[in-house]
C-alpha cells in the first residue's frame, strides 16, 4: 500500500501518531509466534510434533509414566497446559512427581454395594490404575441422584485403595407389574429360540444372525450388543446389525464348556476349517474335531466333539485305613480316614487332576503311648512304648494311692487320665 502525505500539526498530529503506535502494537501481538514449549521435570507433551506456534495456541502436559500430579496441583487448582501470548508461553502450574509405592501396592477385591454387582471378574487382586465397572442387579435401576450428579459406575485402584463408587441402584416396585411383548424384529436377525410371548422385567433375548448374513464391521467397531433387555415394559434398543455374507463366517460360539477353539480368529473364508480341544481336565470321547465354514453359505458344519471328565480311578489303599471318596472324575477329591488305633501320617486329602491323584497315598500308624511318670508302682508289666488300649496298673506300697489306678492308651497318643500319685505316709524316718 503506498503512504499517503498528509500535513498536520498541534493536537492532530499528535492523534496520528498515537494511532499509528496502537496500530502497529496489536498487528505485533499476531505476527509474533513461539519456539517449542518448554520441558519441564517429570512432565511430557501431549503428542505434537510442530515446532512454531501461533498466538494464542495452546498445549497440553500430561504426568510421564511412574510420575503422577501432586497434592498441590489439585488444591491449588492448577493447569495442565501454556498459551502462546505475544512469543511467549505462560507458566506451566502442572507439577508431577514419581511414586514407586504407587506401582507397588495393589487393591485387594472391590467393595461391594447394595444393589449393584461387579461385571465379570473373578480377580482377587488388582494393580494401580486398574478399572473396575459396576452394573445395577437384576430389578434393581440407576436412581435419578445417579443422573443427576453424573455419577460413575466404576472404581479405579489407586495406590492401593479404591476409589469412591457413585453409582447407586434402587428397587422399584413398578418395575415389575409391567411386562414387555414380543421382541422386535430386525432385519437380517433372528430371535434364538423363544416361543413366549410376554416377557418380565430384567428378562433378556438374544438375536443372532440369519443363515447367509454375518456381522456388520459397525457391530465390531461400536462394540454393539446381540441381545435386548425389558426394562419397565419397554425393550432396549438392539445394536446388533447383520448384512448378507459373502460366504465368510464369523467366529463360531459354543455353549459348551467343555472345549474350546484352538484359533483366535474372528473371521474365517469360506471353507475354513478350524479344530477343537477338550478343556483340561476333560477327555475327548467321541465326535469331529473339526467344523468347516460352508462354501459361500457363512455357516458353521454342527459341533461334533464330545468330551467327557478324566477319571482318575483308585487313588490307592490305605494300610490300616481308607479313602473316602466324593468322585474318581476330574475335581473329584478323596480324604483318607484311618481305624481306630490309628494316626494319619501325610495329607488328609487328594484331588482328581488332569493328570491323576495329586499328592501321594497318606499312611496310617499305630498309636503309642510312653510310660507317664511318677512315684507309684507299676504292678502291670513295664513297657518302653504301650499301644493303642493297652493297660497299666499302679499301687502304693505305703501311703495312699491319689488318682485312677487304672490308666489305658487313647486314640490320640496320650493317656485315659492323669498318672496317679503315692501321698502320706511312704516309710521314711
Amino acid at each position: 500500500m503506498t503512504p499517503t502525505m498528509i500535513r498536520l500539526s498541534g493536537i492532530g498530529l499528535f492523534l496520528a501518531f498515537s494511532l499509528a503506535v496502537h496500530a502497529t502494537e496489536e498487528e505485533v501481538l499476531f505476527t509474533r509466534t513461539c519456539e517449542k514449549p518448554p520441558k519441564h521435570a517429570g512432565t511430557q507433551i501431549n503428542a505434537t510434533k510442530m515446532t512454531k506456534f501461533m498466538h494464542g495456541e495452546r498445549v497440553y502436559y500430561d504426568c510421564l509414566d511412574g510420575y503422577s500430579r501432586t497434592k498441590s496441583y489439585y488444591r491449588n487448582k492448577e493447569k495442565s497446559y501454556v498459551d502462546c501470548l505475544n512469543g511467549t508461553w505462560t507458566r506451566l502450574t502442572l507439577s508431577c512427581i514419581q511414586e514407586e509405592v504407587l506401582f507397588t501396592r495393589t487393591c485387594e477385591k472391590p467393595p461391594k454395594r447394595a444393589g449393584t454387582q461387579i461385571n465379570a471378574t473373578k480377580m482377587t487382586k488388582f494393580m494401580h490404575g486398574e478399572r473396575v465397572y459396576y452394573d445395577c442387579l437384576d430389578g434393581y435401576s440407576r436412581t435419578k441422584s445417579y443422573y443427576r450428579n453424573k455419577g460413575k459406575s466404576y472404581v479405579d485402584c489407586l495406590n492401593g485403595t479404591w476409589t469412591r463408587l457413585t453409582l447407586s441402584c434402587s428397587q422399584e416396585e413398578v418395575l415389575f407389574t409391567r411386562t414387555c411383548e414380543k421382541p422386535p424384529k430386525r432385519a437380517g436377525t433372528q430371535i434364538n429360540a423363544t416361543k413366549m410371548t410376554k416377557f418380565m422385567h430384567g428378562e433378556r433375548v438374544y438375536y443372532d444372525c440369519l443363515d447367509g448374513y454375518s456381522r456388520t464391521k459397525s457391530y465390531y467397531r461400536n462394540k454393539g450388543k446381540s441381545y435386548v433387555d425389558c426394562l419397565n415394559g419397554t425393550w432396549t434398543r438392539l445394536t446388533l446389525s447383520c448384512s448378507p455374507s459373502s460366504g465368510a463366517c464369523e467366529r463360531p460360539a459354543s455353549n459348551n464348556a467343555n472345549v474350546y477353539l484352538d484359533s483366535s480368529g474372528t473371521q474365517f473364508p469360506s471353507g475354513a476349517t478350524v479344530r477343537y480341544t477338550c478343556a483340561v481336565g476333560y477327555a475327548h470321547v467321541g465326535g469331529s474335531r473339526y467344523r468347516t465354514c460352508s462354501p459361500g453359505k457363512g455357516t458353521w458344519s454342527p459341533l461334533e466333539i464330545r468330551c467327557e471328565p478324566k477319571s482318575c480311578g483308585s487313588a490307592g489303599e490305605i494300610e490300616n485305613g481308607e479313602y473316602v471318596y466324593t468322585g474318581v472324575e476330574f475335581g473329584g477329591m478323596v480324604t483318607a480316614a484311618c481305624n481306630e488305633g490309628y494316626q494319619l501320617v501325610g495329607r488328609a486329602t487328594r484331588t482328581c487332576l488332569s493328570e491323576g491323584w495329586d499328592g501321594r497315598t497318606a499312611t496310617c500308624q499305630a498309636v503309642h503311648c510312653d510310660p507317664p511318670e511318677t512315684n507309684a508302682e507299676m504292678t502291670s508289666i513295664w513297657r518302653a512304648s504301650y499301644t493303642y488300649r493297652q493297660v497299666i496298673q499302679y499301687r502304693c506300697p505305703q501311703g495312699t494311692l491319689v488318682g485312677q489306678a487304672h490308666l489305658w492308651c487313647t486314640e490320640n497318643g496320650t493317656w485315659s487320665a492323669p498318672p496317679p500319685a503315692c501321698r502320706g505316709n511312704l516309710g521314711r524316718n
